[in-house]
């Protein structure tokens, strides 16, 4: 029997955008023992929990969180090597994103697959719909009658301040859902807040692993928050979006950014 074994060190909306890929390797080889390795607060997410195109998921490290990326990539080698240990595969797989086109693409070159079509997919279980529709019910909001926010992405220049969107969110929509971390509102992993996603009206978003998350619901953006390096890359392709404001990169915003690496890397020694 074929065994394959991804190695997928990238972040949740990465993981979205190689779904199709992903299908087309498990159509490929229906009866083949696939696993993948997702960095651990990816993993951590629940991005994958319901998907039935690997026979196991596990753990390894985020490269960018060690003190510099060739250490963080050692270490992924050697859990790479632990794992073909514990659990034999014929052949391993890394997903880089290396060539300069949209990351669906590359997805499907970097893993030798033929796109049917490219279709996002997240994987919602009948527990994280009852769970939204709970929620919303507990906090007096209607399905399509709220708008859902995303203000921060794991890149913190392209961070907005909640109210950058309130003073353009129709005023039908007065009451809304504030997702402020790039896969979770109080805890809840991003299945739940993708069930969110799905019974908002309205939709304002920063470029961030929701906007795959609304391709892959076929529901259309209302405000898109991105950058125009991202464009080429990383922008939906299966819906439409009615606003597209392009944010510059500032000399303080990239400071932050090395900033939060930086620290990122110091608590990782610790």
């Amino acid at each position: 029997m074929k065994s394959i074994l991804i190695v997928f060190w990238h972040g949740i909306g990465d993981v979205i955008m190689a779904t199709p890929s992903f299908r087309a390797l498990r159509k490929k080889y229906p009866k083949a023992k696939i696993g993948i390795s997702l960095r651990f607060n990816t993993k951590d997410s629940g991005i994958l929990n319901n998907c039935l195109y690997f026979n196991k998921i596990y753990s390894i490290n985020n490269p960018w969180f060690s003190s510099s990326l060739e250490r963080g990539f050692k270490i992924i080698n050697k859990q790479i090597q632990k794992i073909l240990q514990e659990d034999s595969y014929d052949e391993v797989k890394w997903i880089n994103f290396e060539n300069k086109k949209h990351k669906v693409f590359v997805a499907a070159e970097e893993l030798g697959v033929n796109l049917d079509n490219t279709r996002y997919e997240v994987f919602l279980s009948k527990k994280d719909e009852k769970d939204a529709l709970s929620w919303l019910a507990k906090n007096n909001l209607q399905p399509a009658n709220y708008a859902f926010l995303h203000t921060n992405s794991g890149d913190v220049r392209k961070n907005i301040s909640s109210k950058f969107f309130q003073k353009r969110i129709p005023s039908k929509f007065k009451k809304y859902v504030i997702v402020g971390k790039s896969y979770s509102i109080k805890n809840h992993n991003i299945n739940f807040s993708a069930a969110l996603l799905k019974h908002a009206g309205f939709l304002a978003l920063v470029d961030s692993a929701f906007v795959h998350v609304a391709d892959a619901m076929g529901k259309d953006i209302d405000i898109h928050v991105t950058t125009k390096d991202i464009e080429k890359y990383n922008r939906p392709l299966n819906i439409k979006r009615k606003q597209i404001i392009f944010k510059k990169f500032t000399f303080l915003s990239t400071l932050k950014q090395r900033f939060r690496y930086n620290f990122r890397k110091v608590k990782s020694k610790l």
